[in-house]
């Protein structure tokens, strides 16, 4: 896209005072000139010709240039984020959370692929930490041992994360079960000053999809058996 705009060269301070002395100057001699003539006619005549002088020799000393420019919109970021983790792979029916999010995805693959018009796209991956990622390959993999939501989008501002142009919004998909600093958070109560501090330093809207069923998960697991020798002795 181009554009043509009217511009000054280079404007000095001597150059604006000149002007401003040339403009003191006009408006005395054109008092002077209309005060010694009665008529109307010869009046306008004069008021225009000094008007027309006054402006010429302005357009000399100001030095007024057109430019012609080649505009480029630069898009901004909008980053979409998709869990990782084991827990992503459990089970909920005939087929696993990460699983039902990919039949998600590919059911608005066209909707997600137009953003592009509008926005540079990021996608990423994240469990621990936060990888770069195809729209292909989100929710492929559900390797993650940890899931860490904070530090992932903390991860979008460091410089080598960011760019020339601003991040936008995000879209963030997950079953929410964090295992590192929101984990011992109670969400009746506000959250950590640290975690408060990050999410504020995003200054974007964070949007959150959640995966999986809506009912809480329990997970369960046996740690230790105790049990009584001698009462499965007497059946040996």
């Amino acid at each position: 896209m181009q554009d043509t705009v009217l511009a000054l060269d280079s404007v000095s301070f001597w150059r604006v005072t000149i002007v401003f002395a040339l403009l003191g100057l006009a408006w005395l001699f054109t008092r002077i000139g209309l005060g010694s003539t009665t008529s109307k006619l010869r009046r306008i005549l004069l008021l225009g010709l000094r008007v027309v002088s006054f402006i010429v020799v302005g357009v000399l000393i100001l030095e007024p240039v057109l430019q012609r420019r080649q505009l480029t919109p630069l898009k901004s970021r909008l980053a979409i984020l998709v869990d990782g983790s084991e827990s992503m792979g459990i089970k909920e029916g005939k087929s696993s959370r990460a699983e039902q999010l990919v039949e998600f995805l590919e059911k608005r693959r066209m909707q997600v692929e137009e953003l592009a018009n509008n926005f540079s796209l990021e996608t990423y991956s994240f469990s621990s930490k936060l990888v770069s990622a195809t729209l292909d390959q989100l929710g492929k993999s559900t390797s993650g041992k940890k899931t860490d939501i904070v530090t992932a989008l903390s991860s979008l501002l460091v410089p080598e994360k960011s760019s020339e142009s601003d991040l936008s919004a995000i879209v963030m998909f997950s079953d929410g079960v964090d295992t590192e600093w929101l984990k011992e958070v109670d969400f009746d109560r506000s959250l950590p000053k640290t975690v408060t501090k990050m999410l504020s330093s995003l200054e974007v809207p964070v949007n959150t999809f959640f995966v999986g069923q809506k009912a809480d998960f329990i997970d369960l697991a046996v740690l230790d058996v105790a049990f009584d020798d001698f009462a499965f002795s007497i059946f040996h």
